[in-house]
């Protein structure tokens, strides 16, 4: 794909060049060399009567040299402005034709050098528009840190801030992004962001901005802000939640856990229980409150209770297996692997523990991976299985090798820490190699 950007002097050389042809051939004697010269240098720009006189004697020269000739007069005066927005056009047509085109290895480079036309000419708008759209691209494949990093630079060349609800669903597309890999103060940064550029937004993006405050204030830590925000989305957006099984069952499982968090555990349960009868035949939204009940009996150490609703939720889990959803696969199966956990119940917990981490791989998501290796290895220390424990230690340097995880990954150390202690100083000079190896040259 062509992406030179020529201004009318410029092409005329070309031509020239092309042909074999001389300034006074072209001039003859509609115009001077010196008019010729000076479009050529750029020093005067080409009107369309100048152009049309100019082609008209290329297409004599050329029949006089029995050359074929393909100038034409829209080439000759196509204006750099147009070309620059029709390489981005162009370039934005291809990937929301074929999205697959940016995971392929010469992509990068056909970007740089459309950035570059767009850098050089000062087309914000363009740049952010295509960032936007790789955001977009990478979110899709979950690949949130690459996602995060285009959305910020859209944002950066964002040049029409105010009331523009395209902005806003842009810092929405961040918010989500900064949650999935733990920013949560930016988060929260760019949601007030979006109240300063828009403060009278629509309510579907008001409640989304509300809604992320809530996620990144658990994350936080900060219990009793998240429930202040969750009551203020309780009673600005009752249409929303009420027309929306999922959002109002959503927004009613954060609560529970943030009562759960500040050991208000009859609460949090009777939050639990309600949201179960809301759910009626939803099986996904009754599993993500069945792995939320198991934490709580596990925190008081019910065991009663929490091998009731263990079984419950495996029977659920069966059914959810039989639908096309998988969204909280990894979130499932890690739950379930943990409560066995709990319970002293390895060979179980291993089971669900092993497909947790495999679907998280697929999935790309690095706390429910961190979670398993963690829980994996302590299982394998327990069982004094040090085949097992070499077999995860070598999955992990595969994840690190494919960059799914950092050279840097504390479950490294973890690991180091047992082959220390078990005086196996081969496996620890290994991995010290192997993390030497990763270290980016400066």
């Amino acid at each position: 794909m062509n992406i030179e950007v020529m201004t009318s002097g410029d092409k005329l050389k070309k031509i020239r060049k092309k042909y074999g042809i001389k300034q006074y051939e072209i001039s003859r004697n509609d115009i001077s060399r010196n008019m010729i010269s000076m479009i050529e240098t750029n020093k005067a720009n080409l009107i369309e009567s100048t152009a049309k006189k100019i082609i008209k004697n290329i297409r004599k020269v050329c029949k006089e040299k029995s050359i074929e000739c393909d100038v034409s007069l829209d080439y000759l005066l196509e204006s750099v402005n147009t070309q620059v927005e029709r390489i981005a056009n162009n370039f934005i047509t291809l990937i929301d034709a074929n999205p697959k085109k940016i995971s392929e290895e010469n992509f990068q480079n056909y970007l740089s050098k459309v950035i570059c036309i767009l850098n050089k000419y000062n087309y914000k708008k363009f740049k952010s528009t295509i960032y936007k759209k790789l955001g977009d691209y990478y979110k899709k494949s979950n690949d949130y840190y690459m996602a995060y990093s285009y959305y910020l630079m859209s944002f950066e060349n964002f040049t029409e801030m105010l009331n523009n609800i395209n902005l806003v669903n842009l810092i929405i597309s961040i918010n989500y992004c900064s949650a999935k890999i733990n920013k949560m103060k930016e988060s929260l940064e760019f949601s007030n962001l979006a109240r300063i550029y828009m403060p009278s937004m629509p309510l579907e993006q008001n409640y989304k901005i509300y809604y992320n405050d809530v996620i990144a204030f658990k994350q936080l830590k900060n219990y009793d802000k998240c429930l202040e925000n969750i009551y203020c989305i309780e009673n600005k957006f009752i249409d929303i939640l009420n027309s929306n099984i999922t959002r109002k069952t959503n927004v009613m499982i954060l609560k529970a856990n943030c009562y759960c968090e500040l050991k208000s555990y009859k609460k949090a349960l009777q939050i639990h229980k309600q949201t179960l009868f809301l759910a009626k035949d939803n099986i996904e939204i009754k599993l993500l409150t069945l792995v939320n009940i198991l934490d709580i009996y596990k925190k008081l150490n019910d065991t009663k209770g929490l091998i009731k609703n263990l079984e419950i939720a495996i029977l659920y889990l069966e059914n959810y297996l039989k639908t096309d959803s998988n969204k909280y696969i990894c979130e499932f199966y890690n739950d379930i692997g943990e409560a066995f956990y709990f319970l002293k119940e390895y060979d179980k917990s291993k089971f669900y523990l092993n497909k947790s981490l495999f679907q998280s791989i697929r999935c790309n998501k690095i706390n429910i991976i961190k979670n398993c290796f963690h829980n994996l290895l302590n299982i394998y220390i327990l069982e004094n299985n040090e085949n097992e424990i070499n077999s995860l230690k070598n999955q992990l340097l595969e994840l690190i090798s494919t960059e799914i995880l950092p050279y840097n990954s504390d479950l490294l150390f973890i690991f180091i820490n047992h082959y220390s202690n078990i005086k196996d100083v081969n496996a620890v000079n290994d991995i010290t190699t192997f993390i030497i190896s990763k270290i980016p040259s400066k």
